[in-house]
């Protein structure tokens, strides 16, 4: 059994949901018919919690996949098969627990009136009333990158190839969501339209210089 020693975030999937939520993806990544496994696909576990710049997202991914697999037989009979399987996803979840764990702190806004209370949903908000910032935490866990788990025959010493009769390596990447990609996009879009909105025609001549446009800086 090899198990990959660099941090995935998992986030809050642990334990038997984790474990679930991996035997899931390989079952979809080596059907029952097949003595091997499609290496070339990445099955996503989506809603993975993590923290990002003192925001806590929801729309993280767990991207499963397999590196390399054989199986002497194909079918769910195959008990050495379906073992390999439980043990490379009960090995993520052992991992994701006890030191692989740690506590991190976020800010939501809570919305407050001009008298600093915290609005309870049935007054009538007015303009200067604000959200406040109020820090939580969580705690969200590790896994390593891999596990491998193989199954060595009796004989296998005397063997032409001595190797593992049966074995797989199931392989896990974290992926963040959406929200970052977005907004660079939105700042690139934006700039694109500044450079084709404020030309040094559309300036006043003594706001150019050398027919450079002054730069945004976006804080």
């Amino acid at each position: 059994m090899q198990i990959g020693s660099s941090p995935v975030p998992v986030g809050t999937l642990t334990s038997d949901a984790l474990v679930s939520s991996i035997s899931s993806a390989i079952s979809v990544l080596c059907p029952p018919q097949q003595t091997g496994c499609d290496q070339g696909t990445k099955v996503p576990i989506k809603g993975i919690v993590y923290v990002e710049d003192d925001s806590k997202f929801d729309d993280g991914e767990l991207l499963v996949q397999i590196d390399s697999a054989s199986f002497q037989q194909s079918g769910n009979e195959n008990a050495v098969r379906s073992a390999l399987f439980g043990m490379a996803a009960h090995s993520f979840a052992a991992a994701a627990s006890g030191n692989n764990c740690a506590k991190h702190t976020y800010n939501v806004e809570e919305l407050r009136r001009r008298d600093d209370s915290v609005d309870d949903g049935n007054s009538t908000l007015v303009p200067r009333d604000h959200p406040h910032p109020v820090e939580e935490s969580i705690v969200l866990c590790n896994a390593g990158h891999f596990a491998s788990p193989q199954y060595y025959a009796q004989d296998w010493r005397e063997q032409e190839k001595p190797g593992p009769q049966d074995y797989v390596s199931v392989e896990i990447n974290f992926k963040t969501g959406p929200g970052g990609a977005l907004i660079c996009d939105f700042i690139k879009g934006f700039m694109e339209f500044v450079e084709a909105t404020f030309t040094p025609e559309l300036l006043p001549e003594e706001q150019v210089a050398d027919n450079e446009i002054g730069k945004f800086f976006f804080l």
